[in-house]
């Protein structure tokens, strides 16, 4: 039996579509506020428990991760050092934009 065979309606028939549209909005919203809160929380919790004279992944952007597993990679066939070009050109960017990159690192103690 439905509300259209018994001619009543239910609270749910008087809810309007953008209404509904709304509210999904709402609860996605908040849903994605609650995943942030939990994120930054775990990490906060991590950074307090991790020792900081230790070089930890999350310190790094995964293109500074690249890098330096590019730089370790290209010293083992080239003991004698890397230079900027050949790092750039392995990675895939201008010089300068290499040079930028390894200045981070060497700023951030890798």
């Amino acid at each position: 039996m439905t509300a259209e065979t018994t001619g009543t309606s239910t609270a749910f028939d008087a809810v309007e579509t953008s209404d509904i549209d709304s509210v999904a909005k709402s609860i996605w919203q908040l849903t994605e506020d609650v995943l942030e809160l939990l994120r930054s929380r775990s990490t906060r919790a991590v950074h307090q428990q991790k020792k900081p004279d230790l070089l930890w992944l999350d310190d790094l952007t995964e293109t500074q991760g690249n890098m330096v597993i590019t730089v370790r990679r290209l010293c083992d066939v080239r003991p004698e050092g890397v230079t900027l070009r050949t790092l750039a050109e392995t990675v895939g960017v201008t010089p300068a934009a290499a040079s930028v990159m390894v200045d981070l690192l060497v700023k951030k103690k890798v």
